[in-house]
């Protein structure tokens, strides 16, 4: 499914010849941006059709891995010095932190704890924009859902529990499957409806690709934290 999302995420970036969704590219892109919106769309593209074949995916990953770490210290790492008490930076950040943790489970098959760190921290990150941004939130959530607010209030303290979970290695394959399961939720009751009602703006488009986009790395996340546990019950047996 990732692997999937990635491809179109980077023909649509191609046709449209600009940063879409996962690549959005905080602010320090400027004169080189129509390369950049490329050369993020070709590797979205080569990427995530790599990962759609077992032979080629333990190379993409590692392609993804190498070019999501550059991104994220370049460009979103830049975003959160310049304005380091904006709950938005700590968001954008973390949105392609999710990514990449899973891009590193993938590269490394080896169970190691620093994917579901990662990805843990990366969730706190979207609990403190729930809170920082309650107001915007609330407007999002679908008209039919009694208070508003108070949904923002829940999902930012799901959020919050799943990461603490995932940092501490508590409970962590569960909290990585119900994180990626909020996130296609925000996908299917919020932006979905949006688009079904006309609304084809870039902020709508973009909204829905990452949600989804966040929610496949995040069953990513929590198959790589089954498999060991799978591969230690392999060697008891």
């Amino acid at each position: 499914m990732l692997g999937v999302l990635l491809f179109v995420i980077g023909v649509w970036g191609v046709v449209g010849a600009d940063f879409v969704a996962i690549w959005a590219p905080g602010i320090r892109p400027t004169g080189l941006r129509p390369a950049m919106a490329i050369a993020c769309s070709l590797i979205s593209i080569v990427a995530g059709a790599g990962l759609l074949w077992r032979r080629t995916s333990l190379l993409a990953a590692r392609v993804l891995l190498a070019f999501l770490c550059l991104w994220l210290v370049w460009c979103k790492g830049s975003a959160l010095v310049y304005a380091p008490a904006a709950p938005a930076s700590w968001e954008s950040l973390g949105e392609t932190a999710v990514v990449l943790s899973a891009a590193w489970a993938l590269a490394f098959d080896s169970g190691e704890p620093g994917p579901r760190i990662l990805y843990g921290l990366s969730l706190i990150a979207f609990a403190a924009g729930h809170l920082g941004y309650v107001t915007l939130t609330a407007s999002l959530v679908p008209g039919w859902l009694p208070s508003h607010v108070g949904w923002v209030y829940l999902t930012a303290a799901t959020y919050a529990a799943a990461g603490v979970a995932l940092v501490t290695g508590r409970f962590s394959r569960l909290a990585a499957a119900l994180s990626a399961l909020q996130m296609a939720l925000f996908g299917v009751l919020v932006w979905l409806p949006k688009i079904a009602a006309g609304a084809r703006d870039m902020d709508t488009l973009n909204e829905t690709a990452i949600s989804f986009g966040l929610a496949a790395s995040g069953w990513v996340l929590a198959n790589a934290l089954a498999a060991p546990a799978a591969n230690r019950r392999a060697r008891e047996s």
